[in-house]
């Protein structure tokens, strides 16, 4: 009986710790996926006049545009991901300082985009080694994966309308047999995860063959995109939009998307190519948004049919820029695709309870019935009263970044993935690398991100930090004396008995490069400058061991 009565109790009391462990647990989860706004008006608002919405577009934009790159090539790296997110092209030998959209609250962001990836080439070989020639590495995916980008699964091996009854040597453990369609989807995003710690879960349609559809749901794809309008699968044709898709409306249930192909060969020119992002814009002037999604293969200075020139490209993408980035009329949100549907993932999943009390509004969301495998968790919101907003302060849940436009009522709210790093503090960190350095390269790196940023006092005084930067190596050659040397690029301080006191300013290096750098003589060669004397250097100044 004893030993009953100590089983039992001991059963009880782990029943007891087991309960509490839950309890615990579920408050913990709710803690975490309950998030808290508080807004404080400068004045009590009038309650029927407070309106608290959600923005379908992130940071409140008028439309979504999201950029591609099929198949993985080094290219779609090199001059694609490093001129929109800022880098250094070898090929080109040139820093770029990125494009740029704003958040809607002070801060910009850089584009951004992604890349349909497959692995393997029919001999089920990893095509992305460190030292391939003509595709990225993985250390590149895992670089711009670091600042934003994503991959999407285009097929282990991308292959497309294969021969059914072949047989295909698969490596083990799978090993030979037919074309598998749900391997090829799902092994591609395990081989990348193994790769690179994350798993794709959009889908690109390799070489427009459609029976790749229905697999790619079957493992668990959340999308399937191509250059299609029309999607057949299941014995039933899917007709999808050409030119966006309204966001209001959006049933990402198994979600289908038309890309738009840019290429040589496609009778673009550079008044055309701006066409289809015009139509979407216009199209999002008023309550709906519009997303839309552009792709190419490579880009390059000699792209041929089925890529695009990087004279192209670049025109197009500053073109967006200038036009409805940060510097133009800022209502685009440049993203990758994965970025878009996560945001309307988290738009659809949460739903908003506020409170009112004298000047102070709390605003609240559940986040607990959303997917648990979402990279970008983010939600902007639009408060509008009758009042003027005085702060914005978040209280529970843990938010990786948070702004707002106290004027406009714009919040921005992100819990999962976000790049914190704004222009400035990008600029700000290449300047000061390149103080310390003093290389060329450095200082040329500072310089392209510097170059972008937005007129004002910040960016003049980055700028004479760059300029007072002394580049190791660098020759800057001054003639202080009578005659002029004629061989090279020489600075001339002002020939016999200028006055020991004069400022030279601007000195231009053997390079041809205008510097801030100037000099001053505070005292005379040698008591005097000396007339009728030559000298080994012909500067007119004696002894030559002052220069």
């Amino acid at each position: 009986m004893k030993k009953l009565i100590v089983f039992l109790f001991i059963f009880c009391f782990s029943l007891f710790q087991i309960s509490i462990s839950l309890k615990e647990g579920i408050e913990s989860a709710r803690a975490d996926s309950f998030k808290t706004v508080t807004v404080t008006f400068k004045v009590a608002p009038t309650p029927a006049s407070v309106e608290v919405n959600k923005t379908l577009v992130k940071y409140n934009k008028d439309f979504i545009f999201s950029w591609g790159f099929d198949d993985g090539y080094k290219e779609g790296y090199e001059y694609g991901f490093k001129y929109l997110n800022g880098g250094y092209n070898s090929t080109l030998d040139s820093y770029f300082g990125g494009l740029y959209y704003t958040d809607g609250a002070g801060s910009s962001r850089p584009f951004s985009g992604s890349y349909s990836w497959f692995s393997v080439d029919s001999s089920y070989n990893d095509l992305h080694s460190s030292d391939s020639l003509s595709y990225m590495s993985w250390d590149n995916l895992i670089d711009s994966y670091n600042h934003g980008w994503v991959a999407l699964n285009h097929g282990w091996t991308s292959m497309n309308f294969p021969d059914l009854e072949a047989t295909y040597n698969y490596p083990a453990p799978k090993g030979p047999g037919s074309f598998d369609y749900n391997y090829e989807v799902s092994q591609n995003s395990s081989y990348i995860q193994e790769k690179t710690g994350f798993y794709p879960k959009h889908f690109v349609i390799p070489g427009g063959d459609q029976s790749y559809i229905r697999p790619a749901f079957n493992v668990g794809m959340k999308s399937v995109s191509a250059q299609a309008i029309n999607f057949n699968y299941d014995g039933k044709n899917h007709l999808v939009p050409v030119e966006g898709v309204p966001l209001s409306s959006l049933n990402l249930n198994e979600y289908l998307m038309y890309r738009k192909y840019y290429a040589e060969g496609i009778n673009f020119d550079l008044s055309s190519m701006t066409e289809y992002v015009d139509a979407i814009a216009a199209k999002s002037t008023g309550a709906e948004k519009y997303w839309a999604v552009g792709f190419t293969h490579r880009v390059s200075p000699d792209a041929t049919s089925g890529n695009l020139s990087w004279d192209k490209f670049k025109y197009l993408m500053d073109y967006i820029a200038a036009n409805y980035g940060r510097d133009g009329a800022d209502n685009i949100w440049m993203t990758s695709y994965q970025e878009a549907y996560e945001y309307a993932e988290v738009y659809q999943g949460v739903s908003l309870q506020t409170s009112l009390s004298g000047d102070t509004l709390t605003i609240s969301f559940d986040t607990s019935a959303l997917p648990g495998d979402l990279r970008y968790y983010a939600l902007s919101l639009l408060v509008s009263a009758d009042q003027e907003i005085r702060s914005v302060d978040y209280g529970l849940g843990d938010f990786t970044a948070t702004s707002a436009n106290l004027d406009s009522g714009l919040i921005n709210l992100d819990w999962g993935f976000f790049l914190d790093q704004d222009e400035y503090t990008r600029s700000e960190e290449e300047v000061s690398k390149a103080e310390v350095s003093r290389i060329s390269n450095d200082r040329d790196k500072a310089q392209s991100y510097v170059n972008v940023l937005p007129d004002g006092q910040r960016k003049n005084i980055l700028q004479n930090r760059i300029d007072n930067i002394a580049v190791l190596g660098k020759t800057w050659r001054i003639n202080f004396g009578l005659n002029s040397y004629k061989v090279g690029t020489w600075n001339i301080y002002g020939g016999d008995k200028s006055p020991y006191n004069k400022l030279l300013e601007n000195l231009v290096d053997t390079d041809g490069n205008v510097s801030s750098l100037s000099v001053q003589v505070v005292q005379d060669f040698n008591g005097k400058f000396t007339e009728g004397m030559n000298t080994g250097n012909n500067s007119g100044v004696i002894p030559d061991a002052y220069l």
